[in-house]
């Protein structure tokens, strides 16, 4: 599942739906390839059957069955939002008017917030590339004030402002296109440099999501927490509410809470310098 951005994911976090969702995903993938497989060795002569005529229909196969199935990936998205909003909760009338209030006038489309009952720790992240949604735990709607709470929408809505989720789509499906078309050519004239192209494409799609979107990442969750830098007050509850969130997910300020985002001391350091 496609998320956007985050505040922080705490060690005892992994939200029960959206394993439940990259599960159904993940069966996608692997039905997608098992069908190309299959096609594989479907088209082996038995009088003739050999390892290269397989992979010779797989790996073009497979190469043009995973780029179709990551271009329809924000439909599968939707798809699952829609099933997902079923077991959730809806925002406290009241509290979604003050949020409204503060934040109505800084975007175009207001999004839908909702409140995961089941999970374990405090935490908020938005999900979604067509019809964004914001999900808030319900251990931080319990435990915060309506002004933190706020912040804490405020930092998500800069993450749909900044089209976040959408960026990181286009700059994942771009790279995967510019190395696997070569891939369905070059195997059509040439087999042995198509296979030398799918180790280069695998290593570089290694090395795409191993070092280059963790610091995209990185860089799109302060570009959210400088959305908050507009409202100084805002600001200052937000810094409240990473502390907050680092005392109820026992996690120090120093701790880096996944490697996609920046430790809760950087952040904070970052907000305080724009309030002063």
């Amino acid at each position: 599942m496609f998320l956007a951005g985050s505040i922080m994911i705490s060690r005892a976090s992994g939200g029960d739906a959206r394993i439940s969702f990259l599960a159904s995903v993940y069966r996608r993938w692997k039905l997608l390839i098992f069908m190309a497989l299959g096609s594989a060795f479907l088209e082996l002569n038995p009088g003739r059957a050999s390892v290269v005529t397989a992979l010779k229909v797989a790996v073009p196969s497979v190469s043009a069955l995973a780029l179709l199935a990551y271009s329809i990936y924000p439909v599968l998205v939707e798809r699952g939002l829609r099933k997902m909003k079923q077991s959730y909760l809806s925002l406290d009338a009241s509290l979604l008017l003050d949020i409204m209030h503060r934040w109505g006038s800084k975007i175009r489309k207001f999004p839908e917030i909702l409140v995961q009952r089941n999970a374990r720790s405090a935490n908020a992240y938005t999900i979604g590339l067509i019809d964004p949604v914001v999900v808030l735990t319900r251990p931080l709607v319990e435990s915060m004030s309506t002004s933190e709470i706020t912040a804490v929408v405020g930092h998500e809505l800069g993450h749909i402002v900044n089209r976040d989720g959408l960026k990181l789509y286009v700059l994942s499906l771009s790279i995967l296109a510019s190395l696997l078309t070569p891939v369905c050519v070059l195997s059509s004239f040439d087999f042995a440099l198509s296979l030398v192209m799918v180790a280069v494409s695998l290593l570089v799609i290694l090395f795409f999501y191993l070092v280059v979107v963790p610091r995209v990442r990185r860089a799109s969750e302060f570009r959210a927490d400088m959305f908050l830098s507009t409202d100084p007050e805002m600001a200052r509850e937000f810094i409240r509410a990473l502390v907050w969130m680092g005392e109820l997910n026992s996690l120090p300020e120093g701790d880096r809470s996944t490697r996609t985002h920046p430790s809760l001391r950087e952040r904070i350091e970052r907000l305080r310098e724009t309030v002063k």
